[in-house]
């Protein structure tokens, strides 16, 4: 179903945002979750522990699990185009502190806002779907995200 907005038409620009919030959606949740494989260059690098390992993985998974408690809030008072973006560059500036840091108590801070800022990916991309598909189309993109 095509409307038409002068030139433009509805279906294009659906795509275009859909195809966005699925490529950060992407980006985020790997940013966030693939750290298994650089574990023995951690262990090397910081002299950690088995456990100390699994809480670069477990503090980012936590925090991704409780920070919807802020983030939903957030969209529905500010928007999810602002909260999106503001956590967006929180998630960036998470992955430069990541990279930067030089002890293991840096990296599980960063690991933890790094958590926080990806849970956007898990929260808003289902109501983004909501708010702009129409019922019958919301199923395609939900088994899509999903």
């Amino acid at each position: 179903m095509d409307i038409k907005l002068g030139i433009l038409t509805w279906k294009p620009i659906l795509d275009l945002v859909m195809t966005t919030q699925f490529l950060f959606l992407f980006v985020s949740v790997e940013s966030a979750l693939s750290m298994g494989p650089m574990f023995p260059l951690f262990a090397a690098e910081f002299h950690l522990s088995e456990t100390q390992l699994s809480l670069l993985t477990g503090t980012c998974v936590l925090a991704l699990g409780y920070s919807n408690f802020i983030i939903v809030p957030c969209s529905n008072i500010f928007g999810r185009r602002l909260t999106s973006i503001l956590f967006c560059l929180l998630g960036v500036a998470s992955c430069i502190w990541q990279a930067l840091a030089k002890t293991h108590g840096s990296l599980l801070a960063a690991r933890a806002v790094n958590g926080i800022a990806t849970a956007t990916s898990e929260s808003l991309l289902v109501q983004v779907v909501a708010d702009m598909l129409f019922l019958h189309e919301r199923g395609f993109w939900t088994g899509v995200y999903l």
